[in-house]
């Protein structure tokens, strides 16, 4: 999103959206004024603030106790269950991600998330196509996350979703449509 001051200091941060998001910006004298005269809500403020640390704090000391395929699976899995789409051709679900943007979350080098992805791939795990990662086996994957030894080659998915040229073969039953009644009598 952009590089911006930090509080009127001279640090700077860099924001990435991953979902939709809106930001506010909000001179610093009048919030200190507002937390100065509602103290129940700088409490409030202090104590989001401190939870949301505690959670990113203990997230990121479980992945660094993983391994680099653990550490990954782990990752895809928070990241479907918290802003996952459902695949408009089956119930698994997917995310719009790049491969840079998994590496930053999962603390890994992007060349690492890409062979970590290739193999989940031909464990039939994942589904992966530009931008795009599509969870077709959630156990397997949790097992991944939890520590499992790699998966075994099988035949490579497709995935007519991720790649429209190609053969439905994730696992998927295809839905077909009945002819209507109406095109039962028109073939008479």
């Amino acid at each position: 999103i952009g590089t911006e001051p930090l509080w009127g200091g001279s640090g700077a941060f860099s924001i990435r959206a991953m979902a939709a998001t809106q930001l506010a910006e909000i001179p610093e004298s009048l919030l200190q004024a507002h937390l100065a005269s509602e103290p129940d809500l700088a409490g409030l403020m202090v104590r989001a603030l401190k939870f949301q640390s505690l959670c990113h704090q203990e997230r990121l000391m479980g992945l660094a106790l993983r391994s680099p395929r653990a550490r990954l699976a782990a990752t895809i899995l928070y990241l479907v269950e918290q802003m996952g789409e459902v695949c408009p051709i089956g119930q698994h679900r997917f995310l719009r991600l790049a491969q840079d943007e998994l590496a930053a979350a999962s603390i890994l080098s992007r060349q690492r998330v890409n062979r970590e992805l290739r193999l989940l791939r031909r464990g039939r795990i994942l589904h992966v196509a530009p931008s795009l990662v599509c969870v077709v086996n959630r156990q397997a994957l949790r097992a991944q996350a939890l520590g499992a030894p790699a998966p075994a080659p099988q035949p490579m998915a497709s995935c007519r979703f991720l790649h429209p040229t190609d053969p439905l073969d994730c696992g998927v039953t295809p839905v077909t449509k009945r002819p209507s009644p109406t095109s039962r009598r028109e073939a008479s």
